[in-house]
């Protein structure tokens, strides 16, 4: 049992970080596959990809490919996309050459139908492709930031995904099961659609029955979500440490304005620049 994550993405602006992701099968047409500079993002860099041509590309992580036990894995990624037109997935099990690819992967299919995007499992055997379930439809605004998180579990494919204004849900939207792809293979980013423009904040990975962990900000600007509470937290230059302690969320935070939204309870709290040396405490929560 084993976890990784990967928020970095080489670290330099404008050069694809071959120390992190192998690109896999189609590896032509492209427009932008690189790692970008962008302050929101956890590391400050993010994973960005376009292609000017249809194909079907992955983009894999290394960190995983030592790991016997990566038949039976999870991966969970926080990404965004541009435009409404565009097609987003996560791979597992992933092997082959281009024309006779393999692999399970989870992906958002727009369709055509407006801004709604709809979570689908396939897989592909020998270049071959079948759709093996459908999940739910979120209505999708560009440029918003979401999760998907996928896991493959013996012949057992789970699928889940939200925007990052709305808690994780509690179940699976696609539970279903599969036999087709076995044994180990490669882990990450799918893609297949030309114009696709993607920007993958983290990628966080567990296997062998290890549960892919949210990653925690490195930058000036605090995100934080809990996926019970799904209490999001913004600030600049901040100390902020949260917790979740009997359904209260602890809250504290020195020398900033501070502003906390929680969903669905809708508890909104403000308060002015303190003092040097000040520090203000809050409990929000349910009860």
């Amino acid at each position: 049992m084993a976890t990784y994550t990967e928020s970095a993405w080489g670290s330099t602006n404008g050069v694809y970080p071959t120390s992190v992701l192998t690109k896999r099968w189609t590896t032509t047409n492209e427009t932008t596959v690189q790692c970008t500079t962008l302050t929101e993002a956890t590391s400050g860099y993010v994973f960005e990809s376009e292609w000017s041509a249809n194909a079907i590309r992955g983009n894999t992580l290394d960190s995983v490919d030592g790991d016997a036990n990566r038949d039976d894995a999870e991966i969970l990624v926080r990404a965004r996309i541009g435009t409404a037109d565009e097609t987003f997935g996560v791979l597992l099990r992933g092997s082959g050459s281009a024309g006779s690819e393999q692999m399970y992967f989870a992906y958002l299919d727009w369709a055509g139908f407006g801004s709604n995007f709809t979570l689908r499992v396939g897989r592909y055997v020998s270049g071959s492709f079948t759709l093996i379930a459908t999940g739910n439809t979120i209505s999708y605004t560009n440029d918003d930031w979401f999760f998907v998180r996928f896991r493959v579990n013996g012949t057992t494919l789970q699928a889940r995904w939200w925007t990052e204004k709305d808690t994780e849900p509690a179940h699976w939207s696609i539970d279903t099961t599969d036999s087709n792809v076995t044994g180990v293979g490669w882990t990450g980013l799918f893609s297949s659609q030309a114009n696709f423009n993607s920007e993958v904040d983290w990628i966080s990975v567990g296997t062998n029955g290890d549960t892919a962990p949210l990653v925690a900000d490195t930058t000036s600007t605090e995100r934080i979500t809990l996926s019970h509470a799904q209490t999001i937290y913004k600030g600049t230059n901040v100390t902020a440490r949260i917790t979740q302690q009997n359904a209260h969320t602890l809250y504290t935070v020195a020398q900033q304005t501070a502003r906390i939204t929680q969903q669905h309870v809708q508890v909104l709290y403000t308060e002015p620049p303190a003092s040097t040396g000040q520090t203000i405490v809050a409990f929000i929560g349910t009860g």
